[in-house]
């Protein structure tokens, strides 16, 4: 039989020895043989390590440049926004300070037009009652109703059909208003508002002169002898020539003579003040009234004076009762009419 040859690993054993200067011992260590032959691999081990860490490290710096970079642009990015977002801030914070200047500035010129509105009411009843006459056509360009239907709102049309209501819709596409255009609508709106204010100035100044001139006109009208003094209007003897009724005689009659019955009312022609009352043989009981603007009328043959001497009176207030006192032939009022000191034809001055 054949022998097996073996191989046996023997051990072997490496001794240092490290020698110091002379003089000295020398220090020895023995190192076994396989940990002196594992060191070259340890070593490449230990170089692979290191360049596996280093690649790493490397791929590490890269990445990290990479989101520093990302992160730069991110906030570059951010900051953008916000500027963007603070200049938007900002835009929409202007507009809304300019649109409340300019909701402040209408809203004055709103109340202005307001209180002139009042005084164009005011001077619209002052004349209604001067002259008793309606004046709202004229006087109110402001219509109610077609203010209440120009609101700006979303109306709800009805359409009447054989006694039924059908509801009428509205739609549309949606067109936002942009900072412009509301600026655009204020601005117009304010110089709508301005030119309102001045035709409002102009019609106040006009009602104005009007009414002055129609309370001059009331006044005058006031005072000018211009109704019948009683409540008859039969007239039994006019002004001017005429047959004395008791000689026949030609003569001149120098006021009216209205036919009435005992204690009949007798009124004021005009807003005066008494300046006379007495008894006459020829006149009988009468009355003066001064006018003013040299006018005075005279009340005559009265059965009753109501009145006294330096009395104010106004037109249309009873005075006195007709009666047939001083020369007369029967109840009657013998009316007279003087302007500047000249007797005057009473039918030239009664409506």
């Amino acid at each position: 039989m054949e022998k097996q040859t073996k191989f046996k690993w023997k051990k072997k054993k490496f001794t240092f020895i490290i020698l110091e200067d002379s003089g000295r011992t020398s220090i020895q260590f023995r190192v076994k043989d396989f940990i002196l032959y594992s060191l070259p691999f340890l070593l490449g081990m230990l170089i692979l390590a290191i360049f596996v860490l280093f690649t790493l490290h490397q791929h590490a710096l890269i990445k990290y440049d990479r989101l520093h970079i990302s992160l730069e642009e991110s906030e570059t990015k951010y900051d953008d926004m916000v500027v963007q977002k603070n200049q938007t801030i900002e835009s929409k914070d202007d507009t809304i300070e300019h649109l409340q200047n300019n909701l402040i500035s209408l809203s004055e010129q709103t109340q202005e037009i307001k209180l002139k509105l009042n005084e164009l009411e005011k001077l619209e009843n002052d004349i209604k009652k001067i002259t008793g006459a309606d004046t709202t056509a004229l006087l109110n360009p402001f219509d109610t109703k077609l203010e209440k239907e120009s609101v700006a709102t979303a109306p709800v049309s009805i359409l009447h059909n054989n006694n039924k209501s059908v509801f009428i819709g509205t739609g549309g596409h949606l067109v936002p208003i942009h900072n412009e255009s509301l600026k655009e609508i204020t601005t117009n709106t304010s110089e709508n508002l301005i030119a309102l204010n001045k035709n409002v100035d102009t019609l106040l100044v006009s009602l104005s002169n009007s009414k002055q001139d129609i309370v001059e006109y009331q006044q005058l009208l006031n005072i000018t002898p211009s109704i019948w003094p009683t409540n008859h209007q039969k007239i039994t003897s006019t002004f001017g020539y005429r047959r004395d009724p008791f000689t026949n005689a030609l003569s001149f009659h120098t006021g009216l003579d209205i036919g009435a019955f005992y204690n009949d009312p007798v009124f004021a022609a005009a807003d005066g003040s008494i300046s006379y009352t007495g008894y006459d043989r020829v006149y009988g009981n009468q009355i003066n009234i001064n006018h003013s603007n040299g006018v005075i009328t005279r009340y005559m043959h009265l059965n009753k004076i109501l009145v006294q001497s330096g009395q104010k009176v106004k037109k249309g207030q009873k005075i006195g009762l007709v009666g047939s006192t001083g020369r007369s032939t029967g109840p009657h009022l013998h009316y007279e009419i003087v302007k500047n000191g000249e007797r005057q034809n009473p039918l030239d001055f009664i409506q």
